[in-house]
């Protein structure tokens, strides 16, 4: 049986993303990245 570290080091490790980016500061000047990229719709944003 796995010992609990190990099953949690595996689920950290699962849950790493491959590519990290640079932030990003959001305003309302841009937020038109916000639904370009699918994190938001227009209506959520009131656009």
């Amino acid at each position: 049986m796995e010992e609990a570290a190990d099953v949690a080091e595996r689920l950290l490790l699962d849950e790493v993303p491959s590519e990290l980016l640079p932030p990003v500061s959001i305003d309302e000047s841009n937020t038109r990245l916000l639904v370009d990229e699918g994190y938001y719709t227009e209506a959520e944003l009131g656009q």
